[in-house]
């Protein structure tokens, strides 16, 4: 089942009945068997010891903050995230992580993207990424090309080369009878399943950095997320080593395919418009000789077309959904275990809620000279199962977008703004390079 307007998706998601993954004990027995079968639990005890409380809770009842069931385990899980972020903004923490990636990001851009063939950013932008969910949620700031991040970003990209494959093999289990896709005699067939290809090595990463935050917590001043959930693991039982590990995978996997698309299309679009350049340029340029630095609520221009363009190209809908209960959305009967998704495009592309809806209009949202955000622009979904790190992207959207025009001039040098066919991620039909020019002192 398919939502394509916006109130109905926000009625639908707004249930708990269907702010449920693709999940079901059949695949929770499915991953039981992983967990043991590739060494996971083995790799836990190992590196964390047996009088650990996360070995002493287990693996956890729980997939995680991106997976599973919208149980209370994953309301706790959401809080928990939350509370993180009240902590390092009050300590001004995530402006510190974010600026720091910026600065790396627009570092490579110089190095490597003033040739006169330009680059695909992608690269660039995986990594800025994926450095501000490992500073949130490892307190780590890593280079580029130190070894644990190289694996880090290849556990990424592992990922999404076999996400298709995933989600028929969670459909297989799904489907079958237990007997079947449990039997010994599937052995060979359990070796394809792709998250062998990243799991246990992420795991294993998670598990080490689990132990070196053991050696400094302190419980009254928590440094990042991992430090949150370790402590609150000591008085719930339920958060395990899995629960905590897959959570701190599904921020990088959350994160980083999805806002890095998202800066590669507006490294695109502002190529093809040279004009919207010059204008943030000048706005921004008017914060930092007023303030002495870009602040984000004094630049409506900025905001607007960095909101545009997710509007244009919106880089994804929603994962897949399954009713828990039999619910009644706008007067129509949803039987339970339907499988659902929300086509956000659909919302964004509907000339009922944005006029000339086809059209980069860059000032679409200011409105007498201030930002007016539009919620129908709902790139990170809607409801009870909605993306939890929306604040987290925005602030890093819009500053890299700033200081990247701040910095450069940003020139097309080959490739269009034809879409590719594609079953999960927009992305251009085939690779865009751009030129980022070092702009030079007035």
């Amino acid at each position: 089942m398919i939502f394509a307007d916006y109130d109905i998706i926000k009625e639908a998601f707004g249930k708990k009945e269907l702010s449920n993954r693709l999940y079901s004990e059949k695949i929770q027995v499915d991953n039981d068997r992983f967990l043991k079968d590739w060494g996971i639990i083995d790799t836990a005890e190992s590196i964390l010891g047996k009088d650990d409380r996360l070995v002493k809770n287990g693996v956890g009842i729980s997939e995680g903050i991106g997976d599973g069931y919208y149980d209370a385990t994953h309301r706790r899980l959401r809080v928990h995230w939350h509370d993180t972020i009240k902590r390092l903004v009050g300590r001004n923490k995530i402006s510190e992580i974010i600026q720091h990636s910026s600065a790396q990001v627009n570092a490579i851009l110089k190095a490597e993207g003033s040739v006169p063939q330009g680059i695909d950013p992608r690269e660039v932008f995986v990594n800025g990424t994926m450095n501000v969910v490992t500073g949130f949620s490892l307190g780590i700031l890593y280079d580029f090309d130190d070894p644990d991040f190289q694996d880090l970003s290849r556990y990424v990209s592992v990922f999404f080369e076999n996400m298709r494959e995933m989600y028929v093999w969670k459909l297989l289990v799904d489907n079958l009878p237990v007997w079947m896709t449990q039997s010994k005699l599937l052995t060979p067939l359990h070796n394809l399943n792709p998250m062998k290809k990243f799991v246990p090595d992420w795991c294993q990463y998670i598990f080490r950095q689990i132990k070196i935050h053991r050696q400094k917590l302190d419980p009254a001043n928590p440094n990042d997320f991992l430090d949150i959930l370790l402590i609150a693991a000591e008085g719930d039982s339920e958060l395990g080593y899995f629960t905590i590990a897959s959570t701190i995978i599904a921020l990088y996997l959350g994160a980083s395919d999805t806002l890095t698309n998202t800066m590669r299309w507006m490294s695109l679009t502002l190529a093809d418009h040279p004009e919207v350049q010059e204008k943030i340029f000048e706005e921004i340029n008017r914060s930092i000789e007023k303030d002495g630095e870009i602040i984000r609520e004094k630049c409506p221009y900025t905001r607007s077309v960095c909101l545009e363009n997710m509007r244009w190209h919106p880089v994804v809908d929603t994962l897949p959904h399954r009713a828990t209960a039999d619910v009644t959305v706008a007067g129509v009967n949803i039987p339970n275990g339907t499988i659902m998704q929300a086509a956000l495009t659909a919302v964004m592309y509907d000339p009922k809620n944005f006029p000339n809806p086809e059209k980069f209009i860059a000032d679409r949202f200011v409105v007498d000279g201030e930002f007016v955000n539009d919620v129908k622009v709902c790139g990170f979904s809607l409801g009870l199962r909605n993306c939890i790190g929306k604040q987290l992207a925005i602030e890093q959207y819009f500053t890299y977008t700033a200081n990247i025009v701040r910095d450069f001039k940003i020139i097309r040098t080959s490739g269009n703004m034809e879409i590719a066919n594609h079953t999960a991620i927009l992305m251009p039909a085939e690779i865009n390079r751009v030129r980022f020019e070092k702009r030079r002192p007035n």
